[in-house]
């Protein structure tokens, strides 16, 4: 898989969920909820399931957010 490259806002929103800001969380989560759900959507043609597979996906980003670093994706 290519390189994935965050700009310096998403930089500013990741520091700022590693020391707790619900806001930024809030903010990562409605940003980012659609385009990862209808990627899931297309593969598994469940929304229940996509439905699903998107909250976990979100559930260990964001306890795993701490070790977040340039090598992560």
């Amino acid at each position: 898989m290519g390189a994935v490259y965050i700009n310096v806002e998403e930089q500013i929103l990741i520091q700022k969920c590693k020391i707790g800001d619900e806001g930024a969380f809030r903010e990562v989560f409605e940003h980012y909820y659609s385009p990862i759900y209808y990627f899931c959507l297309s593969y598994v043609r469940s929304r229940n399931e996509a439905e699903d597979i998107t909250q976990e996906v979100f559930i260990k980003a964001f306890k795993s957010i701490k070790s977040f670093g340039k090598g992560s994706f």
